[in-house]
């Protein structure tokens, strides 16, 4: 209505027309009104094509067009209050005056107006239509979404996940917390995003054909996905099964609540998890997309296509999506509170080798896995890493390994704690669960025995010095001059030093 009215009027009422009717009214004045007529008719239209965008039901877009069309006739409706007096006698005067209801003679080329205008509704509804048909085909294709998010879950687990090999079933430990980390927008399922794990070194899509010389088996990434038959977000992975005769709905793993929601970003909070029987926990989802530096913790800068492109140098390193992982100069070595040996990060140009040379801009890098650096030492020809696995650090025996080798580059590449079972064939230290950056400050436990009998972990056994709990085992090697630095292990007697176990098992006294 605006749109028209305001056009018809411009065009119908010339200069020399409104000075001859209403010599007092100033044309520019006439043209400003009309104008802005015109942009409020197309604001109007802006914002139908918006609610029509975000709407998620019919009954949503009618109330919201309501509320546009009671807001756009407010000036109206209090044109009509006013000359009722409503507002006072002289806002009724003003409104009552001779020149608001004035009558202008036709003028020749009417027809070539009615022309315009109803070429111009035409246009409008073209356009409008175009509008629609961009944006939804893009809603499809999930154009509008995350191209990638952040899962964190809870530590979580269940001890018989039926995992489908080769034809047959076997019961594997299935901690959740392994498959934190990126999930890639890969597609769309049922009208909304499909999420696909990410590998943790680099967070890039797992390809088949580049697992082929790997030591482990392939890594079939987890997918989070909605599920139309729950009306639910589901974590789901298609060779992990709850039973054997496993049918239920999406074979999810984890289940959002209830939600008609086409954004995985609104399901956050409490979801449903198996763990054997149903409960619940706590899950994060982040979007990684870089809008503003504090999206990087204020630790980074945004890249052009929305990624935070993370600080180095200044004596402090930051990895991460948000740059949320922080690494000091002084902790790059690490060092046990007692022991005669270090742990440093490991930098993947020196392994060398003519594999690594022909990716240097990937490889020349430190080697990281859930955007955690790898700590590493070498010591009487055995090779000990501790490596983080999405909630806790392990503390991995990797004697023997040719950091040469293509099998060793394409494992490194598609580590993932869950498929290669990491904590079941290599890890003989364990962490408490943590979010820290290093294993610096983290509390430290020797798996000393494993079986039906002890917890899906296995019996731990506390490594740090008089089993304190919060006290750590790992110092930063740059620290060690410093006077506030923890009691020398001099001081301590023969029995004290006797309780502490060092990490390559040793009990040294």
């Amino acid at each position: 209505e605006e749109i028209p009215t305001g056009l018809a009027q411009m065009r119908l009422i010339t200069s020399g027309a409104l000075r001859s009717v209403c010599p007092h009214v100033n044309y520019y004045k006439f043209l400003a009104c009309n104008i802005f007529r015109v942009l409020i008719g197309y604001l109007f239209l802006i914002n139908v094509l918006l609610v029509l965008i975000q709407a998620e039901d019919v009954l949503t877009i009618f109330y919201d067009v309501l509320a546009l069309q009671f807001v756009q006739q407010l000036d109206d409706i209090a044109f009509r209050l006013a000359r009722l007096d409503v507002f006072g006698r002289r806002m009724q005067r003003a409104c009552t005056m001779r020149w608001f209801d004035q009558e202008f003679e036709y003028h020749k080329g009417c027809a070539k107006h009615k022309l315009m205008l109803k070429a111009l509704y035409f246009l409008n509804m073209i356009l409008f239509i175009i509008a629609i048909v961009v944006v939804s085909t893009r809603q499809m294709n999930g154009y509008y979404f995350c191209k990638d998010i952040t899962l964190d879950v809870g530590d979580g687990i269940l001890e018989d996940a039926f995992v489908l090999l080769n034809g047959s079933f076997e019961k594997w430990v299935l901690v959740y917390s392994y498959f934190n980390g990126v999930f890639i927008k890969n597609g769309t399922h049922a009208g909304r995003p499909l999420y696909k794990e990410a590998r943790k070194f680099d967070r890039q899509l797992y390809n088949p054909e580049d697992q082929d010389g790997s030591m482990f088996p392939v890594v079939v990434p987890a997918e989070i996905k909605y599920c139309e038959e729950m009306k639910a977000w589901v974590l789901t992975h298609e060779n992990i099964r709850k039973s054997e005769s496993d049918d239920s709905m999406c074979n999810w793993l984890l289940r959002s609540p209830e939600t008609d929601s086409f954004n995985v970003l609104d399901a956050v909070g409490k979801w449903d998890i198996w763990v054997g029987v149903l409960g619940t926990t706590d899950v994060s989802i982040t979007c990684n997309r870089c809008a503003e530096r504090t999206d990087c913790n204020l630790n980074g800068e945004c890249s052009d296509d929305g990624k935070c492109i993370c600080d180095n140098g200044n004596g402090v390193d930051y990895f991460g999506e948000h740059c949320e992982v922080r690494l000091r100069d002084e902790c790059k070595t690490i060092i046990p509170e007692d022991g005669n040996y270090t742990m440093s990060i490991e930098h993947m140009n020196s392994w060398s080798g003519e594999v690594v040379a022909k990716d240097s801009d990937v490889w020349d890098d430190i080697w990281q896995e859930y955007s955690r650096p790898v700590f590493s030492s070498f010591d009487n020809n055995e090779r000990w890493s501790l490596i983080y696995s999405g909630a806790r650090w392990f503390g991995m025996n990797l004697t023997g390994t040719d950091m040469t080798s293509k099998r060793w580059l394409e494992s490194v590449s598609n580590y993932h704690a869950f498929w290669y079972r990491a904590y079941a064939t290599s890890t003989t230290f364990v962490s408490a669960p943590t979010k820290e950056s290093s294993p610096v400050g983290v509390d430290w436990y020797l798996i000393s025995e494993r079986g039906d009998q002890f917890g899906p972990l296995g019996a731990l056994s506390p490594v740090q010095r008089y089993n304190q709990t919060g006290r750590g085992l790992f110092r930063c090697a740059g620290n060690m001059n410093n006077k506030n630095t923890s009691v020398s292990a001099r001081k301590l007697s023969t029995f004290d030093r006797r309780l502490t176990k060092i990490l390559k098992g040793h009990v040294r006294s």
